[in-house]
């Protein structure tokens, strides 16, 4: 997991002098400078899971695009490393009692189910969802005695973990707790085991999710 202190190293301005360089030559080595700052965020750790290039101001434009006295702006997006942490942080604050509550953690990017080590580089929003039939009732539920439903780790499971990643993240993504219904088609494939009552199917419980937005510069 790496936190806000380690992605300031990730902000770079990098000025080049191409005062004396005619502009075919300044333009090179703009590009030049560019291609090895980009390839070397691209191979380093934590990686990008994207990234958006802007070149005097027009996105997507190629980098040879760019003016003698032209700027050059990677904007990064780390919702790959952000995801799988929180991932794995809701993994580990987990019940464990038979392994149902884990094993029913659903990744969703853009409505589709992937999982946390595999995320569509391009990716705009991506829920984290606890979808056994009771963690809502793990989540806030109480018993008639007034203790919690879960007594092998503190209520507020999905909610916490939102929490904690957004201390720890909120400046790569917009981090929130919310319920969601699992009510669309790959989600009736995914949990249809777990989701009937009388043989019928439930299509209207909110299960507690985390949802994640990159943002990018």
């Amino acid at each position: 997991m790496f936190d806000a202190t380690s992605l300031r190293g990730f902000v770079n301005t990098l000025t080049v002098n191409t005062q004396a360089m005619t502009a075919d030559a300044a333009t090179d080595l703009l590009v030049r400078t560019a291609t090895a700052a980009r390839d070397r965020v691209l191979g380093g750790v934590p990686r990008p899971s994207g990234y958006r290039q802007i070149v005097d101001g027009a996105e997507g434009a190629p980098l040879t695009d760019v003016r003698p006295d032209g700027v050059i702006i990677f904007a990064w997006q780390y919702l790959g490393e952000v995801v799988l942490d929180t991932f794995g942080a809701l993994v580990n604050r987990s019940p464990r009692d038979t392994g149902a509550y884990v094993a029913g953690i659903l990744v969703i990017a853009d409505g589709e189910e992937v999982t946390a080590e595999n995320l569509p580089p391009d990716a705009r929003e991506v829920l984290i969802v606890a979808s056994v039939p009771y963690a809502r009732r793990l989540e806030v539920g109480k018993r008639k005695s007034g203790g919690s439903f879960v007594v092998q780790v503190a209520p507020h499971i999905v909610e916490e973990t939102a929490i904690v990643a957004r201390q720890l993240y909120g400046s790569l993504a917009a981090i929130t707790f919310t319920y969601v219904d699992l009510s669309n088609p790959y989600a009736l494939r995914t949990a249809a085991s777990h989701r009937r009552r009388h043989g019928r199917l439930i299509t209207d419980v909110q299960y507690p999710a985390i949802r994640i937005v990159p943002r990018t510069a």
